[in-house]
């Protein structure tokens, strides 16, 4: 890290809000109370997601394509009776709350100060705004020119940013019209002139992730010579669409990694008969019966820890002060909470999270923070690790490495298909769905979110 580097994390580290807090008097604490409870209500009736409200900490607003701006603040403000100085900071400037995205300060007639991080800013997609769905594409087929065709009359209607719609139909001619170059299992398309710096960063995530699987269909049955379809629904969970009788599943290299959610269902009568493993030493069939059950993310993770990890789960007892733990109830996770709460009162949740860290190996990597005793998701420093840890133990395992290959190997006249988009190249990478594939397990969930996304894996 260099000098610059190290100077601008001082300045973004410089002062928390908990330490602003202490150096404010009693009459600005009780007015930043009273403003924050009263632009948190009026945030949530414009309909705008409000981060850290109840946190003590500073505003975090998700404003993409809404009205906030340091104008539509001060209006608010003066509106609920406030008489306050608004500054517009760019991120990474002296006093950002943010490395990257706007600031806006607020300093009251008394010397109150509040900071709203504007994240989102300047964003212009959604997820899932360029899936084929969108386009009502589905259940059609199409030459790759008919295609082509069909999605520069669809995009211009869809009133996209100017600059977002230019980029679509930039990308779309390039698959289409110019030639790609063919070496070993990888296509490679030259770029030309486009601006890209015109499109914001998280446009182009949402572009590569969901438009891209538009492009790749449309390069390979350019490249094959034959139609596209996509299907409506399907009973196979890795199956995107089809160029010929060739199936494919496309990924971004940005995108998010299948679940085992999505196999534990199609492939589970082929897991408990057909892999020859007495069910008793099935571990991939114990997981796979956790995943299908009626138990929340947080606790299959637990679960999953207490069958594979005995360190991880002894750490966990111990951490808990407990000498067991049932899974299979939901108070599992209220016994965290309540414990890692006691732990806060007491002053020492950093230390009892660190030496747990320190036995299992692993970290969620997200610093641990003292907020509030009440936060909801606290036990999310715990299920997060863990969620983190157990790729690392199954990808060690050779032999349910070996049980996913043969899985995955089910998948008849199916290839992966990836996008990269390189600053020079789109490039297309082309993995055949065999025993040679290498399979990787990778963790899910956060520790905001425990429950959001279960155990994941990666094909190359």
């Amino acid at each position: 890290m260099n000098l610059f580097e190290r100077m601008a994390i001082e300045l973004l580290r410089e002062e928390t809000s908990s330490e602003r807090l202490k150096e404010s008097t009693p009459e600005q604490r009780k007015q930043i109370k009273e403003i924050k409870r009263n632009l948190s209500d009026f945030f949530i009736n414009s309909g705008i997601k409000v981060g850290n409200e109840k946190h003590g900490e500073d505003f975090r607003l998700q404003v993409q394509n809404s009205p906030v701006d340091k104008n539509w603040i001060d209006i608010a403000l003066k509106n609920m009776g406030y008489n306050a100085n608004i500054i517009e900071i760019a991120g990474g400037e002296t006093d950002s709350k943010s490395r990257s995205l706007p600031t806006l300060k607020i300093v009251t007639s008394i010397g109150s100060r509040i900071y709203i991080v504007l994240s989102g800013f300047g964003k212009k997609t959604n997820k899932k705004e360029f899936s084929p769905n969108k386009f009502n594409i589905e259940g059609k087929d199409y030459k790759y020119k008919e295609l082509y065709n069909e999605l520069v009359k669809k995009i211009p209607e869809k009133g996209f940013d100017k600059n977002v719609q230019n980029y679509l139909l930039y990308l779309l001619d390039l698959v289409a019209n110019k030639e790609s170059v063919k070496s070993g299992n990888m296509f490679k398309i030259n770029k030309g002139d486009f601006d890209e710096s015109l499109v914001a960063d998280s446009d182009k995530k949402n572009i590569q992730n969901d438009f891209g699987e538009i492009l790749g269909a449309i390069m390979l049955s350019k490249y094959e010579k034959d139609i596209i379809f996509f299907p409506k629904s399907s009973n196979e969970p890795l199956i995107d669409y089809e160029i010929g009788n060739i199936r494919y599943s496309a990924k971004s290299i940005s995108g998010a990694a299948p679940t085992l959610t999505s196999i534990a269902n199609s492939y589970y009568d082929f897991v408990k008969n057909d892999l020859d493993i007495p069910e008793d030493d099935n571990v991939l069939l114990k997981i796979f019966d956790l995943i299908k059950g009626n138990i929340s993310v947080e606790q299959t993770y637990l679960a999953i820890t207490k069958i594979i990890d005995d360190n991880s789960w002894e750490a966990l007892l111990e951490l808990l002060n407990v000498d067991d733990v049932d899974t299979n109830k939901k108070s599992c996770l209220q016994l965290i909470k309540d414990k890692l709460d006691e732990y806060y009162d007491d002053g020492n949740l950093y230390n009892k999270l660190t030496t747990f860290y320190d036995k299992i190996g692993t970290t969620p990597f997200t610093p641990i923070s003292k907020y509030d005793q009440n936060a909801s998701w606290r036990h999310g420093y715990v299920i997060a690790a863990l969620a983190y840890q157990i790729p690392k133990i199954l990808n060690k395992d050779e032999e349910i490495i070996e049980n996913m290959k043969e899985v995955i190997s089910q998948n008849e006249n199916v290839r992966q298909i990836n996008m990269y988009n390189n600053s020079k190249d789109l490039s297309f990478k082309i993995t055949n769905f065999d025993k040679n594939i290498n399979i990787k397990f990778v963790g899910g969930g956060s520790v905001q979110g425990p429950n959001h996304q279960n155990l994941r894996f990666k094909i190359s």
